[in-house]
Formats: C-alpha cells, sequence, structure tokens
C-alpha cells in the first residue's frame, strides 16, 4: 500500500511541474504572439509610408504641383532626409541593443524604455520616416508627396501607433505606462 501512495504521490508532482512547464509555455506563447502583432502593427504603417510616397509620386507626374525649388529648400531637405535616416539607424540599433533586457518583463522598468532616440519620442522610427520622405518630397520638388506623407504620418500615428502603444501596455503594463508618462510624442 506504502508503494502504492508514494507512486501517486510521485505523479502528482509530475503533474504540477507538467502544468507549471505549460504555464510558462503558454506565457512565452502569448508573448510571441504578441511581438508579431507589434511587429506586423509596424510593418503595416511602414507600408502606408511608402504607398503614400508611390501614390504622391504618380500623382506629382500627373499634376505636378511643385514646391520652390531653391538651392536653400534643396539644402533644407538633405538636411531633412539625413536626420530621417539617423533617426531610423538609431532606432534600429537601440531596439536589438536593448531587446534581451526587455524580453525578461518581470524585470523591466520604464528607464530601459529610456534609451538612443526612446527618450525623445516613442515612435522614432516613424518620426524617420517621416522626416526622411518629407525631406524627399522637397528633394524632388513635389507638393502632392510632402503633402501624402504629412496626412499619413498623422493618420499613422492614430491607428498603427496607437495600436502598437496598446500592445505594449499588454506587455509591459506599469513599466509602459510610466514611460509613456514621461515621454509624450
Amino acid at each position: 500500500m506504502r508503494e502504492r501512495e508514494v507512486y501517486y504521490s510521485g505523479m502528482d508532482q509530475n503533474i504540477n511541474e507538467v502544468k507549471k512547464a505549460g504555464d510558462n509555455c503558454h506565457s512565452l506563447e502569448s508573448d510571441v504572439i504578441n511581438a508579431v502583432k507589434v511587429h506586423d502593427t509596424l510593418a503595416h504603417s511602414y507600408l502606408i509610408y511608402f504607398a503614400g510616397l508611390v501614390i504622391g509620386v504618380f500623382l506629382d507626374a500627373i499634376f505636378k504641383i511643385q514646391i520652390l525649388s531653391t538651392a536653400p529648400v534643396l539644402v533644407g531637405a538633405g538636411i531633412l532626409m539625413l536626420i530621417g535616416t539617423f533617426f531610423i539607424v538609431w532606432a534600429q540599433m537601440t531596439s536589438r541593443k536593448t531587446a534581451p533586457k526587455r524580453n525578461d518583463m518581470n524585470s523591466v522598468s520604464h528607464s530601459d524604455f529610456l534609451k538612443g532616440p526612446y527618450r525623445l519620442t516613442r515612435s522614432p522610427t516613424q518620426v524617420g520616416l517621416t522626416l526622411l520622405l518629407v525631406g524627399f518630397g522637397f528633394f524632388i520638388n513635389s507638393l502632392s508627396v510632402v503633402v501624402l506623407i504629412l496626412v499619413i504620418s498623422v493618420i499613422n500615428h492614430f491607428t498603427f501607433v496607437h495600436s502598437q502603444e496598446k500592445r505594449l501596455l499588454e506587455k509591459y503594463g506599469k513599466s509602459y505606462k510610466n514611460y509613456k508618462d514621461k515621454v509624450k510624442l
């Protein structure tokens, strides 16, 4: 009889370990799904920027609504494109460097989000894309591109960026909320 009790208590322990491992797997699975959803959201917003650029160039070819084509405008356009590119690269490098820390959600604090360009804006890649493409619009002397990119930037902010931030709040909770309260843009 005693052997049977030991056998069953060992089974209970194994069952509890399997349940615990299953909970960890479920947590990991939901984290992976959340990360994929965040990246899908970002990919869709980048696709909208690209579509806006293509449509803007197409409209410019048809209607030829131009901006000023002076040397200072071209220099300003080049500066906007350089700053935009810098912001995008800086954001990607920072994101890759801080990913291991952000993957351990139990130890993430709001200061972990305050790295690189994320100290200045919660969406540095979106800001960089907007600057890059508006600069490109000025460079090719296309009012259509500039206006479309600015409109798309506002739309992206209220749809895709808002959706991304909602998912990040779900994932990181209070840490992300504190970061969001600290960095307004």
